[in-house]
Order: C-alpha cells, then sequence, then structure tokens
C-alpha cells in the first residue's frame, strides 16, 4: 500500500488512464486535482452503473485512500463505510471493493493508534490470501497484506514479527520503480522495527535507500515520508542514547 497497492481497479478501459492520474496526483500531494478527478469518475460510474454499483464502490474506496493522505480521517472512514453499503460482489473470494473497504477501515484505526480494533480484520484479510497457493497470489496484494501485517504488529509492540512481514513485502516489491514512495515508506516502517531490535547499521541502511528515492521526487505525499521521518528522528535519538551511555 503502499495505501494504494492492491486496490481493485474500476475495470472500464476509459478510466484507466485517469485512475493511473489520479494515483500519481495522490502520491505526490495534489490532492485538489486527484479530487477533481476522482469525482468525474464517481459521477460518470454512478450514471452509468447505479449508486451501489461496484463501480462506484471501488472509486469510493480510492477516495477515502485520498482522504487518508490528506489525514482527514472521519472523511475517509465515511467513504469506506458507503462502500460497505455496496451491491456484494464474490465476497468469498479476496479482494473485493467491500473487503478491502474493511481492510482500509483498519488502516484508519491503526492511523487513530487504535491497533486492537484493526487486528482482527488485517489477520483476517492477511490469513484469507495466503490460504491461496503461492502462484495464485497476486504480488501487488501479498505486498500490502504484509506491509499491513507489519504495520499492525508494530503498533503492538512485536517488532521482530513485524520485521519479518516488512522483509517479505519487501521481497515482493519488483513491480514498483526502486524510487517508488510506496517502497520507501516500507523501507522507513522496516527501519522502525530494526530500530527497536537495535539493529541500527541496518536500519540506516534502510533510511538512506528511502531518503534517497525522496530526494529524487521531492514533492510526495507526507502520507509517504512520515514513517522515514519518524525512523530517522529515532535513530539520531538512540545514538544520542548510546553517546551518553559510553564510558
Amino acid at each position: 500500500m503502499t495505501l494504494l497497492a492492491g486496490h481493485p481497479e474500476v475495470r472500464t478501459p476509459e478510466c484507466v488512464p485517469e485512475l493511473i492520474y489520479s494515483r500519481f496526483l495522490t502520491e505526490h500531494g495534489d490532492f485538489e486535482k486527484a479530487g477533481e478527478v476522482l469525482a468525474g469518475i464517481r459521477l460518470r460510474a454512478s450514471a452509468a452503473f447505479g449508486e451501489r454499483g461496484p463501480y462506484v464502490a471501488s472509486i469510493d474506496n480510492r477516495i477515502g485512500i485520498l482522504y487518508l493522505h490528506e489525514g482527514r480521517l472521519h472523511d475517509a472512514e465515511v467513504a469506506f463505510r458507503g462502500t460497505l453499503s455496496s451491491q456484494d460482489q464474490r465476497e468469498e473470494s479476496y479482494g473485493t471493493d467491500k473487503q478491502m473497504a474493511r481492510l482500509y477501515l483498519a488502516l484508519v484505526r491503526m492511523e487513530q493508534g487504535r491497533f486492537r480494533e484493526a487486528e482482527p480484520v488485517v489477520r483476517d484479510m492477511y490469513e484469507r490470501l495466503m490460504a491461496k497457493p503461492a502462484a495464485e497470489r497476486e504480488k501487488a496484494k501479498e505486498f500490502f497484506v504484509n506491509h499491513r501485517m507489519g504495520q499492525l504488529l508494530m503498533g503492538l509492540g512485536e517488532p521482530a514479527a513485524a520485521r519479518l512481514h516488512f522483509e517479505r513485502a519487501l521481497e515482493l516489491t519488483g513491480h514498483y520503480e526502486p524510487s517508488s514512495p510506496a517502497v520507501a515508506q516500507l523501507r522507513g516502517r522496516l527501519a522502525q522495527s530494526l530500530i527497536e531490535l537495535r539493529e541500527w547499521q541496518a536500519a540506516e541502511a534502510q533510511l538512506a535507500l528511502a531518503e534517497q528515492a525522496f530526494r529524487d521526487q521531492p514533492d510526495v505525499s507526507g502520507q509517504y515520508k512520515r514513517p522515514v521521518e519518524e525512523a530517522r528522528a529515532r535513530l539520531r535519538q538512540a545514538a544520542v542514547g548510546r553517546h551518553r551511555a559510553a564510558p
């Protein structure tokens, strides 16, 4: 997820370029323009397929993700709950719009620091995907759920377990550019787990790569930068503590 990875697409070919554009705008912090693009797609989808149709649900999820990037957690929750009132799809399978909305609501809870409330949903989505044969798992979705499992476990105070999920997610980033904001965000979270485990050099290596990605793309959304900035501050704090403790 990055916050967008693994998200079901609106499957109308004429919308795809606009969806890609809206994702780019969101990732690079142009939230107003991204909102305008998504509102236009939603208006056409609603007219063509009905207000409770799956295409509208998919766009509502994207609008909710946009609000997450903006830090508008209440508005994000409203958007995701709107998706939950949409038509059922193949709910026995993994990754429907409703299922993703439940997972995105869990992301809202994690942003609020309410990790125990998020835990059942995140674990369920992870277990659903991992129950499938490895050859049938989409790498983007496996990346997404491993990233979010790691985020959950960090919030629950389990950095060693979180590290394993972050490292697995990092193995699945082949579909991203090396300087992708989503990969940099993941590296920041991996660094946070390494810092908690006192693996200072490994954490520094991850942060250096993430910070280089942001130097290459300085306008990316703060949602991506925040874990990296927090890890850097924590690493500096730990270095000061080690220096003071030295004989």
